[in-house]
C-alpha cells in the first residue's frame, strides 16, 4: 500500500476503495494535489487516517452528491461503533499545503460508552497548514458524549464553516 501520492480517485460502492479508512491506508506523501470523493454510502469501522507529507500540496475528501444540509440527501457515512469507540477521521500531516473536508454526512450508531467523533484530531504539527472543514453534518444518534471537531495544534490555520451537528 501506500501508493497514491495525486489525482483523483473514489470510494464507496464501485470506487476504487471501499470505505474511507482504506483510501486513506494507500496514502504516499503528495506529489501533486490529491482528492478522493465519496460516491455511496459508506459503513466506517476503523479510523481513516492520514499522517502523510503535504508538501504544498491539497489532500481533499468530498463527496459527489451533496446533502444541502439535509441528512435525507447526499452520501452518509455510518461510523459503526457497536464494537467499541474509534476516531472517524485522524489527521496529522507534515509539511505546508491544504487539508480539506467538503460536504461530508457522518452519523454514528452503536452506543459505546465515551464514544467520540472527532473530525480533526490533530497532535504535535511541524509546519503549519491550512486546514477546511466545511459543509458537513454530523448525525450523534442520540450519543451524549461527542465532540465533533477537534483541532489539537495552534499551527493549524483552521477554517470551519456551514456545518450541522444534530441528534436523530
Amino acid at each position: 500500500l501506500n501508493l497514491v501520492a495525486s489525482g483523483s480517485y473514489t470510494y464507496g460502492t464501485g470506487g476504487d476503495y471501499t470505505t474511507r479508512a482504506l483510501a486513506y491506508a494507500d496514502l504516499a506523501n503528495l506529489t501533486g494535489d490529491l482528492t478522493f470523493t465519496q460516491i455511496s454510502a459508506t459503513t466506517e469501522t476503523a479510523t481513516a487516517t492520514m499522517t502523510e507529507n503535504l508538501a504544498g500540496n491539497t489532500f481533499k475528501d468530498k463527496t459527489n452528491t451533496a446533502h444541502k444540509g439535509d441528512p435525507t440527501l447526499g452520501w452518509v457515512s455510518t461510523l459503526d461503533a457497536t464494537a467499541g469507540s474509534f476516531v472517524p477521521i485522524s489527521i496529522t500531516p507534515e509539511g505546508a499545503g491544504t487539508f480539506e473536508l467538503d460536504g461530508l454526512y457522518l452519523k454514528t450508531t452503536g452506543t459505546a460508552f465515551g464514544l467520540n467523533i472527532n473530525i480533526i484530531e490533530g497532535v504535535t504539527i511541524t509546519t503549519a497548514f491550512t486546514l477546511k472543514i466545511h459543509d458537513i453534518i454530523v448525525d450523534t444518534d442520540s450519543e451524549t458524549s461527542v465532540r465533533c471537531i477537534n483541532v489539537n495544534d495552534a499551527d493549524i490555520t483552521a477554517e470551519i464553516w456551514n456545518c450541522k451537528i444534530f441528534e436523530s
